[in-house]
């Protein structure tokens, strides 16, 4: 996650520093759904609703996966 003491995110108004917040976050789920590094990632459903972002994965080999990940 960005840290507010890098000077670059600091110096964002704050709507642009949650949107940055908030993009982190997605890649680090992004990441955790890429199995080890292989670029394979696990399959998974993505439904978007104002406010909402849900990644739902779609077996539970998948889950537990990311159980022991994240």
């Amino acid at each position: 996650m960005p840290r507010a003491s890098h000077p670059e995110y600091a110096a964002l108004p704050r709507a642009d520093r949650i949107t940055v917040s908030k993009l982190a976050a997605i890649l680090r789920v992004a990441n955790a759904l890429d199995r080890e590094g292989s670029r394979g990632a696990l399959a998974c459903h993505v439904a978007v609703e104002p406010g909402v972002l849900a990644i739902t994965p779609t077996d539970d080999a998948a889950l537990a996966y990311l159980r022991h990940r994240v």
